[in-house]
């Protein structure tokens, strides 16, 4: 087997030094470093790399301060093979509370968090739990990761039946193997979900798919009475801007549809919460992002009405299902709209508060103050490490005419929510796309897009919170 580069970098350690006596990178939860060879780029300020190999505890490895601040501090693992790496374990008397993982030469990195205990540190891949939506108080919620047909809530209270199908290890999230593959036929039934039939409601759901056909992944009410969340396999739809791949999710009726700006039909698992307020917005989320904001009510749209009073997971009560192969993890539904803080809190969001403080402003091209009209020319500053803005998400988007689909080359601005600080800009293509990487996933941020030729108002999308690639 060829052998496989991992690279350990965006330590959080809040300004102290890493001291480390063991690491090690996981496969299916089990250590995977034998063979492993060690490189770093910065040495250690005390013992080596060899210490974090060597089963010892007693020997140790640090690495100061400054140096893990920077954004090129780094520690590179080569496995003398190729593993499915699932997670990072760390031993140390100073270990971070987050670490990112890239692969250098193969799969997709991701982020993991964990909380230090006991001298060591489990992060493991994609650490989301959707349990933790039952401190929320969900009307009710289905892990989905019991083998025979009764599928009892986590309450205990609403108790489902499933037909067909079967538990994968896709391994959705951390709880565990909750991966329900309703098959073409498959299905869970929900009896008696009325409580959350009125026109305020949340569903929470993870799911992975590569099916692009028109098929139901969570329905409440038959044939667009209620609401559906379906995959979409019809073209590009202007009045509705829905591209082949997306979720579709009709609200009330068929023309009351909601989609997500892009096709989430990638074979990778997906967090998608769906709020509806029939007063204000209906939004949908999707890895902790706001994809799509629209009003409830507009012309042609309706209230949702309930032809059932029965929730159908995996396909619309036995038909329109989705193919073997798609998974469903969990499902949550709440008689509510959850609030950005809960939204934050079920896609591991690092508080405010962990952050607030940390911003040094140091000037990088002047030694000396300048006056007058040298102030915008000479003055530049930015953030110590980029610690404010730096980070492992992305937002993106289409800059298009308000009033139709032809896209438009446009200044694209990034600003932090809380206080307008301005975190990035840059150009939209020729295509309308834009994209800004590298953003750190612990604010929220508003894009403005500005229109330098005056024949557009600046449009602006706000709370926009960023994307992260498991």
């Amino acid at each position: 087997m060829a052998s496989q580069i991992w690279r350990i970098t965006g330590l959080d350690l809040q300004g102290a030094a890493l001291a480390l006596s063991g690491l090690g990178l996981t496969q299916a939860g089990v250590r995977v470093e034998i063979g492993a060879v060690l490189t770093s780029s910065f040495a250690p300020t005390a013992g080596s790399l060899s210490a974090l190999l060597d089963g010892d505890a007693q020997t140790s490895c640090t690495f100061s301060a400054l140096d893990v601040a920077m954004p090129g501090f780094y520690i590179e693992i080569t496995l003398s093979a190729s593993y499915s790496i699932d997670g990072l374990v760390l031993t140390g008397a100073s270990l971070p509370r987050r670490a990112s993982l890239t692969s250098v030469d193969q799969e997709a990195g991701f982020t993991a968090w964990a909380a230090s205990e006991a001298g060591e540190s489990w992060f493991r891949r994609n650490p989301r739990k959707l349990a933790d939506a039952q401190n929320l108080n969900p009307s009710g919620m289905w892990l989905l990761n019991e083998s025979g047909t009764t599928q009892a809530d986590i309450a205990g209270t609403r108790t489902a039946t499933r037909t067909g199908g079967a538990i994968v290890p896709a391994q959705l999230t951390s709880d565990g193997a909750q991966a329900f593959d309703p098959q073409t036929t498959g299905k869970v039934v929900v009896p008696g979900i009325t409580g959350v039939d009125a026109s305020t409601f949340s569903v929470v759901l993870d799911m992975q798919t590569t099916t692009t056909d028109n098929l139901v992944v969570v329905e409440h009410g038959s044939d667009n009475q209620g609401w559906s969340i379906q995959t979409w396999s019809g073209v590009a739809n202007p009045e509705m801007r829905v591209s082949t791949g997306c979720l579709l999710i009709p609200v009330g009726s068929a023309n009351s549809v909601y989609a997500t700006t892009r096709p989430v039909n990638d074979g990778k698992p997906h967090r998608v919460v769906l709020t509806f307020d029939s007063v204000n917005y209906g939004r949908i989320y999707v890895d902790g992002a706001l994809d799509t904001m629209r009003p409830a009510i507009a012309a042609g749209y309706r209230l949702p009405t309930y032809n059932t009073n029965y929730l159908c997971i995996g396909s619309r009560n036995g038909t329109s299902g989705l193919p073997a192969g798609s998974m469903i993890g969990s499902v949550a539904i709440f008689n509510r709209v959850l609030s950005g803080a809960e939204i934050a809190l079920l896609n591991d969001a690092v508080p405010i508060s962990d952050v607030l403080g940390a911003t040094i402003i140091v000037p990088i091209k002047s030694e000396t103050i300048p006056q007058g009209l040298s102030v915008g020319a000479e003055l530049r500053a930015e953030l110590l490490c980029d610690r404010e803005f730096s980070g492992l998400g992305s937002i993106y988007g289409t800059v298009r005419e308000d009033a139709g689909q032809h896209v438009l080359q446009r200044r694209v601005r990034l600003f932090r929510s809380r206080d307008g600080m301005l975190a990035r800009e840059t150009w939209s293509a020729a295509d309308g796309s834009y994209r800004f990487d590298e953003v750190n996933e612990r604010y929220e941020y508003d894009i403005e897009a500005w229109d330098h030729e005056k024949g557009y108002f600046t449009v602006v999308a706000n709370n926009q919170l960023p994307e992260v690639t498991p």
